[in-house]
Formats: structure tokens, C-alpha cells, sequence
């Protein structure tokens, strides 16, 4: 599977995550949890800038001093979905084209930030990690959704993407 059509699937659950969390009150998005981010406004946020920072690793761009995505991390819930489809574009793009899945990427984290990483891996493992971990999160987010009652379910790959046929037994 191209990596492109593998996040046009988490653009597509994405929605409807965020149908749910459209139904919320500011109060029930940023309510804290013993688990994740502790809310699923954090999270969120946290999965977004995350994309965007392996995004900018898959392209050969350097990375940003601060966030892009700062100032949603108070906002109400709108202004991460503006960010995120914004996001999401440039994302697609960056995924359309990721050339040699096998290409070295080395990257070191901004000097000035309170710790630094350096990592090592390949154009596939940073595709793989940007796919994987909005995942690992949502799981996280659909949990927070189900204890403040507006459960989401019926979003796997299978259900969405693949074709069925029903026969009749007997």
C-alpha cells in the first residue's frame, strides 16, 4: 500500500473522531483522565504536532524552534480541526512523495529545547511511525469518548476500505 492511501484512511477516521468531538463542550474536551495526555484536547494536539514534526523529517526540512501549533494548545476545539486539515494537506503531499523507502534519515531535535534526541532510521520507519502512532492515540481519544458517553466504534481498516459480500447459508 502507498503511503499516501494509508493516511487517506486516517483522514477518513479522523472525521469521524472528530464529528464526536464536535458534539462536546469545552468542558467534556479538555476533561482530565488518568491516562494518554490526560485530555483529549492534549492529545490531539499532541498527535497533530507530532504529524506535522515527522512530516518535516520525511521531507528533508528542518525542524521548527517552537510548535506551529502552540496556540490551539488552549483553544477550543475548532481551531485544531482548522490546523489539522491545513495539516493534513501538507501531510498528504509529503506522503504522495516519500521517495526511497529505504533512505537513510538522520535527525537531530532543535538545540535550546529543554532535551535534545538524535535518531537514526529510514524514510519507511518515519512513514510508519507517523501512521502507527495516531493510531496508538486515537485508541486513547475513543476511550475518553466512551467515558463521557459519545462513543465512536466501526472505524476499522476492514470496515471502511474493503468490499463484502453476504451469502445465504443453507
Amino acid at each position: 500500500m502507498r503511503p499516501a492511501d494509508a493516511y487517506d484512511y486516517l483522514v477518513e477516521t479522523r472525521g469521524q473522531l472528530f464529528n464526536r468531538v464536535s458534539r462536546l463542550s469545552q468542558r467534556q474536551y479538555t476533561r482530565e483522565f488518568p491516562f494518554a495526555r490526560h485530555s483529549i484536547r492534549a492529545t490531539l494536539v499532541h498527535v497533530l504536532d507530532s504529524e506535522s514534526w515527522y512530516a518535516r523529517i520525511l521531507a528533508g526540512e528542518p525542524e521548527a524552534g517552537r510548535s506551529p501549533f502552540a496556540a490551539i494548545r488552549t483553544s477550543p476545539f475548532p481551531a485544531l480541526r482548522e490546523a489539522w486539515e491545513h495539516q493534513a494537506r501538507r501531510t498528504r503531499e509529503v506522503l504522495a512523495r516519500p521517495g526511497d523507502p529505504d533512505r537513510r534519515i538522520e535527525h537531530v531535535s532543535v538545540e535550546g529545547r529543554m532535551y535534545s534526541h538524535r535518531l537514526r532510521t529510514t524514510a519507511a520507519g518515519v512513514v510508519t511511525q507517523l501512521l502507527f502512532h495516531e493510531v496508538h492515540h486515537r485508541a486513547q481519544v475513543m476511550m475518553m469518548l466512551r467515558a463521557l458517553g459519545v462513543p465512536l466504534q466501526s472505524i476499522d481498516y476492514n470496515l471502511l476500505r474493503w468490499t463484502w459480500f453476504k451469502k445465504k447459508k443453507g
